[in-house]
């Protein structure tokens, strides 16, 4: 007999689709995204909807833009009704902002607070009628919420990314809210999914109270917009959308501007590159979002370069339809962070035919193999060296291309994702849920 495993998705995540924030749609809002698509795809799940108070309204139209809002079930918080309700409470207060009646305007801001409280309220009591339906709760990033950890009967699931904000307390601090959120959903009776080795053995260092046969190795993988592209009039239309030199070549690093990027060392080591062997067809390109904390310092480090400044790009937020044809195009991708849970931009590049120097620290050589130059991050010496020979040494580079290619087909979504269905159905077995 088959019984479908009545699946509790926390997918508050999915709401910044639509953000124009910097800092939304990073790596983990794609691989967020990708988990949660191909479990509600699934046929061994009923999956319901879990969401943070305050994000109903955007994560419903996330849903409704991925067409899966039909095979999901809703809290009654996310049904029309609640969110036309809270919508138009919203307008009037907008309306009233603009108007000089202050005892009607604080007036408005009262029924909205009470509404938000009332929503919060009735986000806990919309499952009270269901909570015994559900079998398994997942969060694919956050920190398990109260009400789930004091229903015994569901078995709890949680991935684990990485713990920079205690590996790196002097530059993560904007993390800390979420960090903190995670520690206290860190449970020995829990079970867990680490994105790489790295990060299971930084959990268990830092949280010795975990078990290791709780925590499984999940290795994320690239979406299907990062490809090797064939097509060099797509490339040459792209690289002149974002201003890159025509006939040059390019390096390329894409993530979030911030310090543990080390995207400052990355420059610096640029510069004394070509300053040394008198390089003038080679550019720089910064691609991604940025902290707004950050950006400042790194323009004025590019600033103090004075005689180079103009060899370095920034694009912004790259369109993922671009992203695959700016990979191929570049000589090579620079990632010399100083942690990184999993390290995606480097498995894109590698999906892209790019060729990578990365960091030889924490997590990235999983994910690099032999298919590129690791380097120490904070050794310039050895970021110079990287360059001169990607840039001189033509075979190596074709070898690092080849080897990239063949090495980003171990990793996989469908992998990922069957190896975290599998561990949802083995604790479903064991309890006698599941019967196939």
């Amino acid at each position: 007999m088959f019984k479908k495993i009545n699946l509790l998705l926390d997918a508050t995540v999915l709401s910044n689709a639509f953000s124009t924030a910097n800092s939304d749609r990073t790596g983990v809002f794609f691989s967020v995204y990708e988990i949660c698509m191909r479990l509600i795809q699934s046929n061994a799940f009923r999956v319901f909807i879990y969401c943070a108070p305050g994000r109903e309204s955007d994560l419903k139209k996330a849903l409704d833009s991925f067409h899966v809002l039909d095979k999901v079930v809703l809290p009654s918080c996310m049904r029309t009704e609640s969110l036309y309700r809270m919508e138009k409470l919203k307008e009037r207060v907008r309306q009233r902002r603009h108007q000089k009646k202050r005892l009607s305007r604080i007036w408005y801001q009262l029924r909205l607070s009470a509404s938000r409280l009332l929503e919060r309220f009735n986000r806990f009591r919309s499952w009270d009628e269901k909570y015994e339906l559900i079998d398994v709760f997942l969060s694919p990033f956050h920190g398990i919420p109260e009400r789930i950890k004091q229903a015994k009967h569901i078995h709890k699931y949680l991935i684990l990314y990485d713990t920079t904000p205690i590996s790196l307390p002097e530059i993560e601090k904007p993390n800390m809210v979420w960090f903190k959120e995670i520690q206290k959903s860190l449970d020995p009776s829990y079970t867990y999914f680490a994105i790489s080795e790295y990060t299971k053995k930084d959990f268990l260092r830092y949280f010795p109270q975990l078990r290791a046969d709780r925590i499984h190795v999940t290795p994320l993988a690239a979406a299907p917009h990062f490809y090797h592209c064939t097509d060099t009039r797509k490339i040459h239309d792209v690289q002149r959308k974002y201003a890159i030199p025509f006939g040059t070549k390019y390096l390329f690093s894409l993530c979030t501007l911030q310090p543990r990027k080390n995207l400052v060392f990355a420059v610096k080591g640029f510069s004394a590159f070509i300053k040394k062997y008198q390089i003038d067809d080679l550019y720089f390109v910064l691609g991604g979002g940025h902290w707004d904390a950050f950006i400042d310092i790194l323009k004025s480090e590019i600033d103090l370069l004075d005689h180079i400044k103009y060899k370095i790009i920034r694009t912004g937020y790259i369109a993922d339809e671009d992203l695959a044809p700016l990979y191929t195009g570049a000589f090579a991708s620079v990632y010399p962070s100083l942690y990184e849970g999993f390290g995606l931009p480097i498995l894109e590049a590698m999906q892209c035919g790019c060729p990578v120097i990365c960091s030889n620290t924490t997590s990235m050589p999983e994910v690099i193999g032999d298919a590129g130059i690791q380097i120490d991050p904070r050794s310039q010496d050895d970021l110079v060296d990287a360059y001169h020979r990607m840039y001189f040494d033509k075979d190596f580079r074709r070898s690092c291309i080849r080897k990239g290619l063949e090495r980003a087909t171990l990793f996989s979504w469908d992998k990922c994702v069957q190896q975290i269905t599998k561990e949802l159905l083995n604790e479903s077995y064991s309890s006698g849920l599941y019967h196939g």
